[in-house]
C-alpha cells in the first residue's frame, strides 16, 4: 500500500490521508474544545462523557482538558486516573509526615479528590478511561462530586465540607452504556459521541475559539439567566415525557446553554443559545416546519407503506407458510433445510466491530445489561480469622505479621531512631503494631415491643435505661 498522500486532480490541493491528523480541526474537534471550556468555566459543568473514543486519544484529550483548566503559560498537573483498582483509601484521604514542635507526627489530610475544594488554583483534573471498569468505590465518587454543590467527609482526623471543584474526563463505548447506573451516567452533564474524532495540535484546537473563552476560566463570567423560552425549548429538543422521573438532562442542557450566553458576553439565555448547546453535544436540532400553503408544485402521492396484518387466507396457512389443508411437500434426499445466512462478527474481533450507537444519550438504545446494584459492594468471602474483619478501633503490639497498622508502626519506629543511631530509617520488630478491631457480630437480634395496650402513664425509656447497647423506637 502507498504511503503517499492523494492529491485533488482539479484543484491540486493535498488531502488527508485515512487516519492523519488534520491540519485544520473539524466540526467534532470544535465541538469538543468547545464543551471542554464550557466544563472548565460552570462547576455545574463539571463532568464530561465521551462515547467511542479511541484508546489511544484518551492521553491528548487529557492534557488538552488539563491545558485548558489551568491556563496559558502555566504548568498543568498530572491528571488522577481512576480505574478498575480505586479504593475509598486512596481518594478520600492521605496521611502526611509533619515536622512539628514535639518532632515528627502524622497529619490526615484531603485526597486527591477533595484536595482543591475551597482553595485558590486551577482545579484538578480526574480521568476515567473506561466507565464502564471503574471500581465501585470510584463510581460512588463520581456520584457523590460530580456536578455536587456541597461535598462533606467526616474520617478520623478529617471533617471536610466544600463545594467539589474537581473535573472528571471519562470514557465509554456507546454500546456498554446500558451496563452502568443511570444515577452515575446522569451526573455527567456534557456528553459527546467522539467516533472518529481527529485531534489537531492544541495550538490550532485553542487558536479557533473566541479569545474571551480562554480569558474566562480563570478570571470567571457572570452566571447568565434562563428565560421561560429557554426552558420550554429545551423540553422540545429533548422530546421526553415531563412525567418521567428525573430532570437532570434538562438541567444539563438548560445550564450548557447558560454557559454559552455567559461566554458570549450575554446576561440572558434564550432558545438560540439552547438550540447552540444541542448542536454542541450532537443532539438533532429540528428547523420550523414550513406552512402547507408555502408549498410549491403538484402535490406527490406517497406510497402507501406496506402493510403488517395478516393477508385473507392467512389463518388457514400454518408458521411454513402452508396453507392448512395441504399435505407437508416431501424432501429430497440432501436437500437443506434451511439456507444459511452470512456469518457476523462478534465483539471487538476481526470478523466484526462493535456497536456504535449515535447521540449523547445512547444507554436509551444500548441494551439493558445493568447490574441488580452497580453501585454497591458485592458480597466478598474474607478468609482468616473473624478478629481481623471487623472495623478498626485501635492498634496494640503486633503478636504476627497480620493485619499490621503501618502509620502506627512507622511512628513508633521514628521515636527510636535518634537512639539507633542508624543512617536510613530503620523498622525493628518491637515497633510492629498491629489493628485491634470491633468483634462484628454474625448474628443480630431485634426486640419489638409493642405497648399500646398500656395506658399513656408508662416511661418505656426508664424500662430500657439498664440496656444502653440497645436502640429501642416506640411502636405505632
Amino acid at each position: 500500500m502507498s504511503g503517499t498522500v492523494p492529491t485533488d486532480p482539479e484543484s491540486g490541493s493535498r488531502t488527508s490521508a485515512v487516519g492523519a491528523v488534520p491540519e485544520e480541526p473539524d466540526d467534532l474537534a470544535t465541538r469538543l474544545v468547545r464543551a471542554l471550556v464550557c466544563a472548565a468555566v460552570d462547576p455545574a459543568l463539571g463532568g464530561v462523557l465521551l462515547f467511542d473514543l479511541e484508546p489511544r486519544l484518551i492521553d491528548p484529550v487529557a492534557r488538552l482538558f488539563a491545558g485548558i483548566l489551568t491556563g496559558a503559560g502555566h504548568p498543568a498537573d498530572h491528571p488522577l486516573v481512576l480505574g478498575a483498582t480505586s479504593r475509598d483509601e486512596d481518594l478520600w484521604t492521605r496521611p502526611r509526615l509533619r515536622q512539628g514542635p514535639d518532632g515528627m507526627a502524622f497529619r490526615i489530610e484531603p485526597g486527591p479528590l477533595i484536595r482543591a475544594d475551597g482553595r485558590p488554583g486551577a482545579p484538578p483534573l480526574a480521568v476515567v478511561p473506561d466507565l464502564t471498569r471503574l471500581s465501585v468505590a470510584g463510581m460512588r465518587a463520581a456520584v457523590q462530586l460530580v456536578g455536587a454543590d456541597l461535598v462533606v467527609v467526616e474520617h478520623t482526623g478529617l471533617s471536610h465540607a466544600a463545594r467539589p471543584r474537581t473535573r472528571w474526563l471519562a470514557a465509554c463505548r456507546s454500546s456498554d452504556a446500558g451496563r452502568l447506573s443511570p444515577h452515575l451516567l446522569d451526573r455527567f452533564a456534557v456528553r459527546l459521541s467522539a467516533a472518529g474524532l481527529r485531534l489537531p495540535p492544541d495550538g490550532r484546537l485553542l487558536g479557533a475559539l473566541p479569545p474571551a473563552w480562554l480569558t474566562a476560566v480563570t478570571q470567571g463570567v457572570p452566571v447568565a439567566t434562563v428565560t421561560d423560552d429557554a426552558l420550554e425549548r429545551v423540553q422540545e429538543l429533548l422530546g421526553r415525557d415531563t412525567s418521567a422521573p428525573g430532570i437532570r438532562r434538562e438541567l444539563a442542557l438548560a445550564r450548557l446553554a447558560r454557559t454559552l450566553a455567559a461566554l458570549d458576553g450575554e446576561r440572558t439565555a434564550t432558545a438560540r443559545h439552547c438550540d447552540a448547546a444541542a448542536r454542541l453535544i450532537g443532539l438533532t436540532v429540528a428547523e420550523p416546519a414550513q406552512p402547507a400553503e408555502t408549498a410549491v408544485g403538484p402535490a406527490t402521492a406517497l406510497p402507501s407503506p406496506p402493510r403488517r396484518g395478516p393477508l385473507q387466507g392467512d389463518a388457514h396457512r400454518d408458521r411454513g407458510g402452508r396453507a392448512g389443508g395441504d399435505p407437508q411437500p416431501r424432501r429430497e434426499p440432501g436437500e437443506r433445510l434451511l439456507e444459511t445466512e452470512p456469518a457476523e462478527g462478534i465483539g471487538t474481533s476481526p470478523g466484526g466491530a462493535p456497536e456504535t450507537l449515535a447521540g449523547p444519550f445512547p444507554e436509551d438504545e444500548a441494551d439493558v445489561l445493568r447490574d441488580f446494584a452497580p453501585l454497591r459492594s458485592p458480597w466478598q468471602h474474607t478468609a482468616g480469622p473473624a478478629a481481623a474483619r471487623g472495623v478498626v478501633i485501635g492498634t496494640r503490639r503486633a503478636r504476627d505479621l497480620r493485619d499490621l497498622a503501618y502509620v502506627r508502626t512507622v511512628q513508633e519506629a521514628a521515636v527510636h531512631q535518634r537512639l539507633r543511631r542508624t543512617e536510613r530509617f530503620t523498622i525493628s520488630p518491637v515497633d510492629l503494631h498491629s489493628h485491634v478491631r470491633a468483634s462484628a457480630p454474625e448474628r443480630l437480634l431485634v426486640l419489638v415491643l409493642d405497648h399500646t395496650c398500656r395506658g399513656g402513664d408508662w416511661d418505656w425509656q426508664d424500662a430500657l435505661t439498664p440496656y444502653p447497647c440497645a436502640s429501642a423506637t416506640p411502636a405505632v
